[in-house]
Parts: structure tokens; C-alpha cells; sequence
């Protein structure tokens, strides 16, 4: 919303509502913040559409004391869900936009689902930012029981020279307490490598908090604890041929998440956003190592998953005075392609020595 308009019976703006706290108000939902700047005026709604938590574009209905700036409030109505908007930092297929926008509202879990290096841990970042909530990431590689996502047990030293076990809270437990003790604040959960847990049925005990029951047992205190709705979750699992070490998820426990197909940019928004990122390396080269990375990408043999992150350690090195003068790539690709693939550059029959091949056929085609 503009800052210069001043809000009147009919504008449209961007809320996001709690419950409201008053109990001599009869309004249901209330807000402080028209889009990104604070409001003078306290905004309600007894729009049954309106959900706590979300943010919505509203409508002004009425305007109570007019002429005061700081008192009085707006009554507003539900006009639609916000348009789910990012920064030209990063680039998210439209498609997925529409789905992330619809499952948000709906106050959906959701699973990206995607190769290494395809930008879901960037999204998650990028969603948080533009929902404005709190980011929190919490790596699921190291659960190995179903306690582990709230809380792990710790051998400590007594004063008298013995031992106990106590447990900590993980941040995910930390985040839902906070979550209780304050409906203002929003938070997204973001399970990261969710298809890495070490043992599968370790993912168990999150499923309750995700579905409609919204209670998690809490190992310290024993009891449950309830899933506010103020906490969001977005998890991410790894797809494709080069990937180890995942564990098959549960379909018990995916039919919990809705989920979000993610593939590789585009070449074009690679090339832009690799622009952006090191505008000191000419944009001819960027482009050759894009091309040549979306060649090993589509290679017809089978695909084979080249990371985002390789070629942005290929622009990287170009950006250093060792490497700007370089007209052939073999130094910098062998390691920063090559390596990511198991075997050697210099064997043809490994897929390292595939990637390698198909550097060489795209060098000479400059």
C-alpha cells in the first residue's frame, strides 16, 4: 500500500490478522500493520473468511473516528488471499507461486520435491521473507528417533562427580513454545533433507503436528503440546540418480504434505540470476557455463543431476584474477562439474567421465 494514500472506505490493502485479544471488542480477528508499514489505527474484522495467521487483501468498510490518526479503528472485509510476490533475486516457476499461494491459505503443509541444488532451501528463505515470518531450519539428518525432532537426550557431569541424562530442546520445540506464548508472531518450520533421517520411522512422530490433529508429544514434559496456528512447515526431500544416503519416506507420512514439483531454472533466469550475482565476469562466459551445465542436465544417456551451486563456483572462480583471463573451461569445470559425479573426468565408462565428455564436445563448439 502506498504510504502517501490515506486509507479511507474503499481501499484495498495486505493484513495479516490474530485473534483478537480484547474481550469488551466483538470483533473476532484484528491487525496492526496495513502491508509492510504499521497502521495507525487498529484494524478488525468479523469476515468469517479471514483466518489468524494469514495474510489476506481486505477492504475498508467503515472508518471509526476519522479525524483522530491514532484512535479509532478500520472495519474491513475479505477481498482475496495476497498475491504471494519474491525479488528479482531469485526465480520460482509461476505455476508453483499459484500452488504455494493456495496450500498457504489453506494452512497446508508442503513438500518440495526436487533434485540437489534446485533452490528449495532458498525458497523456503525467500517464502519466509515474503510472508514476513520467522525462518526456522531444522536439519533432519540428525534425527535418528522420533523424539529427536523435539527434543535429544545429553549425558552431563553432576557437582558430585556423577552422571545424568537430561534433554534439550531442539529449535523446533523452542519455536513452538514461543508460538504460544506470542499469536503475533509467525514462524515457518523448514524441515530440511527430510528423506535423509536416519532411520524411517524416525519422521513418526511429526506427523500428528502436521495433520489435522496439530498436537506433538513432548518428551520432557510428557504431555502434548498444541500446534499453534501460528506455525507453518515446509519440508524438502531430494530427488535424482546421484543422490545417497536418502531413506524412502512413508506414504503414510507424505499423504501429510502437499507436494511441490521443483526442477532446474530455466536457462535464461540461471544465466540472469548468475549475472546478478558477478557482474564482473562478462556475460558471454556465464552463459557457456549455464549451457554447458544444461547440457550435462538433459544428457540423453540419462539424467544426471549438475547442482545450482556448481555453476555458481564456476562464476565464482572466473570473478579471481587467476581464472578471468581463462578462455578454456577444463580447469574450472573438471573440478567444479566433473567432481560432483562419482568416478573420474579421465575415465569414459564413470559418469564424472560422461560429464567430462560432454564439457569437451561443448568447448569445441565455443
Amino acid at each position: 500500500m502506498n504510504p502517501r494514500i490515506k486509507p479511507r472506505v474503499g481501499t484495498v490493502f495486505e493484513a495479516t490478522f490474530q485473534r483478537n485479544s480484547k474481550p469488551q471488542s466483538h470483533f473476532r480477528a484484528r491487525a496492526t500493520r496495513m502491508g509492510s508499514r504499521r497502521s495507525g489505527k487498529v484494524i478488525l474484522s468479523n469476515d468469517p473468511k479471514i483466518r489468524f495467521g494469514k495474510r489476506y487483501q481486505v477492504r475498508i468498510t467503515a472508518v471509526h473516528k476519522p479525524a483522530s490518526k491514532k484512535r479509532g479503528y478500520f472495519e474491513v472485509e475479505y477481498v482475496g488471499p495476497s498475491k504471494l510476490t519474491f525479488d528479482d533475486s531469485i526465480y520460482v516457476d509461476p505455476d508453483v507461486v499459484n500452488k504455494l499461494e493456495v496450500l498457504l491459505l489453506a494452512a497446508r503443509a508442503i513438500l518440495l520435491d526436487g533434485p540437489q541444488g534446485c533452490g528449495k532451501t532458498v525458497l523456503a528463505g525467500k517464502l519466509a521473507q515474503a510472508m514476513e515470518w520467522e525462518l526456522i531450519v531444522f536439519n533432519c539428518s540428525i534425527v535418528f528417533d522420533p523424539t529427536d525432532m523435539l527434543a535429544r537426550p545429553e549425558i552431563r557431569s553432576t557437582a558430585s562427580g556423577g552422571v545424568e541424562t537430561a534433554w534439550v530442546a531442539t529449535n523446533v520445540l523452542r519455536t513452538l513454545e514461543a508460538a504460544i506464548k506470542d499469536p503475533t508472531r509467525q514462524f515457518l518450520i523448514f524441515l530440511d533433507e527430510f528423506s535423509r533421517v536416519a532411520r524411517p520411522n524416525a519422521v513418526n512422530m511429526i506427523l500428528s503436528g502436521i495433520d489435522s490433529t496439530r498436537q506433538l508429544h513432548n518428551p520432557i514434559t510428557g504431555a502434548n503440546i498444541r500446534i499453534p496456528d501460528n506455525v507453518h512447515w515446509i519440508a524438502a526431500v531430494n530427488t535424482g540418480s546421484q543422490v545417497v544416503g536418502a531413506v524412502p519416506i512413508d506414504p503414510a507420512a507424505l499423504d501429510r504434505f502437499a507436494p511441490i514439483k521443483m526442477e532446474y531454472l530455466p536457462e535464461a533466469e540461471e544465466l540472469r540470476l548468475l549475472a546478478m550475482r558477478y557482474p564482473e565476469v562478462p556475460k558471454a562466459k556465464i552463459s557457456r557455463v549455464v549451457r554447458i551445465a544444461n547440457a550435462i542436465r538433459k544428457n540423453k544417456a540419462g539424467r544426471m543431476d549438475l547442482s545450482m551451486r556448481a555453476t555458481d563456483e564456476a562464476c565464482l572462480l572466473l570473478t579471481h584474477p587467476h581464472f578471468e583471463a581463462q578462455d578454456d573451461f577444463s580447469v574450472i569445470l573438471r573440478d567444479s562439474f566433473c567432481s560432483r559425479f562419482d568416478g573420474r573426468w579421465d575415465d569414459p565408462v564413470s559418469d564424472a567421465g560422461t560429464v567430462w565428455r560432454i564439457i569437451e564436445g561443448m568447448a569445441k563448439m565455443k
